[in-house]
């Protein structure tokens, strides 16, 4: 009920509504209103409970002042479950009318969309949306595909199973498992099923924002700018407040492609609209710390809750963040602390936290140095520069390998942007024919007819 009136109302004009999923971290408190309201920036809080019975459910739900904890409107509503569509929309409808906002829909329009007759179907797809949330990427996998086997012509659920195939890389897959070969067979492979599952969605609902947004991730994978923008910028038009499409639109559009003042504007607008999600918040600080403001992002990281699948990304970035202020001791204990991955052994992270430890110590002989996978912000902290950019070239070279661009920008990197390996890098990435046909980002300018230089 939480998600999908929500999304209802985020469909409002002229109605700004907030906290998506991160009001789902107040479910079972018994907080104080004032305080929900002033932890989530919102003025006015939609509060309620549900109780099923059978086939029978009970809702109740109320609109409340954060500020005073008036009540503005309330109900209660005893249906049959296969009435639940009916029921988000009679409240979203309610709601929109007690604070006096036209609907501002067109004859047949609804503002609850997923909309489908198999109550079943319904049920998985909810909680596959919140195994999505919680980022256990391999469980949406599971509950999702026999459950579009069973019903294939509900799209939500094919955009949300496209969702969670692009994101498997992150999560799932190591991209030095295996050769070469077999990596980039993997890696095409869930690219394929981004799509198909993405064009699915689009088939059936043409409107769906979410699948547009999956597209451009895959377009990501092969390289393909002008693909990536254009799908990122037809999801913003169909739900220009969605916070998964400008989260990915950020992250793997603007921030990746070295945009990076357009990049953390977004993330601002994100933050606004999310302020308690962890996923979110970690790559702000990655926005922040790109841009510089290094003491930002190490204050944004430390207060994003850990004991989750995004501890990884939480501890990675704060080492790095911390590494850029020159504290090698706590950014190796960050380091150490970081769980292994399916793509980062406990080995490389091992390995990694020594040789940041003594840093600034150079590295007597760079090339016998051990590998350190994603943690390569390290080398050129020990004077091994050319190891850097290793794990992004390997990733750039593997097709539908996610190769994380957006660090490349990290200030650490700075003194090797104005190298030939750095320049050589972006060609290979296809951003610098992008660049000089849409326009050059904020650390690269052209540099004569056929070169350019990076800051």
């Amino acid at each position: 009920m939480t998600e999908e009136i929500t999304s209802a109302l985020a469909k409002v004009k002229g109605m700004a509504v907030v906290a998506r999923t991160s009001a789902f971290q107040f479910k079972g408190e018994n907080k104080d209103i004032r305080a929900v309201g002033r932890a989530l920036g919102a003025n006015r809080l939609i509060e309620g409970s549900v109780r099923m019975a059978g086939d029978r459910v009970r809702i109740t739900a109320q609109l409340i002042q954060s500020d005073t904890g008036a009540h503005l409107w309330t109900e209660s509503y005893d249906r049959e479950l296969k009435d639940v569509f009916a029921v988000q929309e009679d409240i979203a409808q309610a709601i929109a009318g007690a604070l006096q906002v036209p609907l501002g829909l067109n004859e047949g329009e609804h503002l609850v969309s997923n909309r489908t007759n198999n109550t079943s179907s319904y049920q998985d797809y909810l909680r596959a949306r919140a195994l999505y949330r919680a980022r256990n990427i391999w469980q949406v996998i599971a509950v999702l595909e026999p459950m579009v086997k069973r019903d294939p012509t509900y799209a939500p659920a094919w955009a949300l199973l496209a969702d969670a195939y692009q994101l498997a890389p992150f999560y799932m897959f190591s991209p030095h498992d295996g050769s070469i070969k077999q990596v980039s067979a993997r890696y095409q492979s869930i690219a394929k099923q981004t799509e198909w599952a993405a064009q699915q969605a689009l088939r059936l609902d043409p409107h769906n924002a979410a699948a547009h947004a999956a597209l451009a991730n895959a377009a990501l994978g092969r390289l393909d700018w002008t693909t990536v923008f254009d799908q990122f910028r037809q999801a913003l038009a169909l739900d220009p407040n969605d916070p998964d499409t400008l989260h990915l639109y950020s992250l793997s559009g603007l921030l990746s492609s070295g945009y990076l003042k357009q990049g953390l504007n977004i993330r601002d607008k994100l933050r606004n609209l999310e302020p308690l999600v962890p996923a979110y918040n970690i790559f702000t600080a990655v926005a922040l710390l790109n841009q510089g403001q290094t003491h930002e992002a190490v204050n944004l990281l430390e207060t994003v809750p850990t004991g989750g699948p995004t501890d990884y990304f939480r501890n990675k970035y704060l080492a790095t963040a911390l590494a850029a202020t020159g504290r090698f001791g706590e950014a190796a204990d960050t380091l150490l602390s970081t769980p292994p991955t399916a793509f980062v052994s406990r080995t490389a992270i091992e390995n990694a936290a020594q040789y940041l430890r003594n840093a600034p110590k150079t590295a007597v002989r760079p090339n016998e140095l051990p590998d350190f996978l994603d943690f390569s912000f390290v080398y050129p902290l020990i004077d091994a520069p050319n190891r850097a950019f290793e794990e992004t070239e390997y990733n750039i070279s593997i097709e539908g390998a996610p190769s994380a661009l957006w660090e490349i920008w990290n200030p650490i990197f700075a003194p090797l942007r104005k190298t030939e390996r750095f320049k050589e890098l972006v060609r290979n990435a296809k951003l610098v024919d992008y660049w000089r046909a849409k326009g050059w980002p904020d650390l690269c300018h052209p540099a004569g007819a056929d070169d350019f230089a990076c800051n």
